[in-house]
């Protein structure tokens, strides 16, 4: 992957120290045009519709397995089939968006696959993302409290209703997998390409993957965008996709973990 032109919207970074980006622009090191973000943003909304439809077909099937009189182990129960819909949701979001990279680009590395630079690069947006993230749950659980209950609920059910093994990939392997490759390293990575820059383009990705929650109340969407941007320059100090997907693999897996405490009530934060 080539160095970042003088040019680049990264090449502002007063951290960078010069190696490999996430970011790349075109070969004359000019940003693309606005018409290129419309793009992704029409692209990414494609991915999402069509992997939408992949539960959609799997339930079908399910179902005609089920009236041909065939034994369709574990996805007759409510609680698993859900979590089957979720999973074959993300592992469509993956493949297409894996797909529209190599289209775009023509190989899967504008993704940002490569390690992250520099040593222990990562450790830094570590420290702040817990940081941030403990004063925002410490102000979550102090004010906030029977509204984060309330968001969460439906999930703590859902997770007791199936397969540990199954709620766990979803929510800790399928989820950050999927959502980061979509939004942080196919949509932000083409959006701070143009003039939006990263901050712009940040902000526009993180308002659509905030949107992809929408069923969450307005202090949990809140969480999310926040969460959103600490993962969007965690790519961005790093240039490369495995450490958002890591810190945010982290984040559910922590939710995940105080989900399954059946002796106590209280709330943590909306999982991402």
């Amino acid at each position: 992957m080539p160095i970042v032109p003088d040019s680049s919207p990264l090449a502002s970074d007063p951290d960078s120290d010069g190696g490999q980006t996430v970011a790349e622009t075109t070969t004359s090191g000019h940003q693309q045009p606005l018409s290129f973000a419309f793009f992704a943003l029409l692209t990414t909304a494609s991915i999402i519709l069509v992997a939408l439809a992949v539960p959609v077909i799997f339930n079908g099937i399910v179902s005609v397995i089920n009236d041909l009189g065939w034994d369709a182990p574990g996805f007759a129960e409510a609680g698993a089939i859900t979590w089957y819909h979720l999973l074959s949701f993300q592992i469509a979001a993956v493949l297409l968006t894996v797909l529209m990279a190599g289209v775009a680009r023509g190989r899967g590395s504008t993704l940002g696959w490569q390690s992250p630079i520099g040593h222990m690069s990562w450790l830094q947006p570590l420290l702040i993302a817990i940081l941030v993230s403990a004063i925002s749950t410490a102000i979550a659980l102090t004010f906030f409290a029977d509204i984060v209950a309330r968001d969460l609920a439906p999930i703590r059910k859902m997770i007791d209703a199936a397969p540990l093994w199954l709620a766990f990939i979803t929510l800790a392997v399928g989820a950050p997998l999927s959502e980061e490759l979509l939004f942080r390293g196919y949509l932000l990575h083409r959006l701070m390409q143009t003039r939006l820059g990263f901050w712009g383009g940040a902000l526009i990705a993180n308002a659509g993957w905030t949107m992809l929650h929408f069923d969450y109340s307005w202090l949990s969407l809140a969480d999310v965008f926040l969460a959103g941007l600490l993962f969007s320059w965690a790519m961005w100090k790093t240039r490369s996709i495995w450490v958002p997907i890591a810190f945010h693999a982290l984040y559910n897996a922590t939710v995940f973990v105080f989900l399954l405490i059946p002796s106590t009530n209280t709330p943590v934060p909306a999982l991402s």
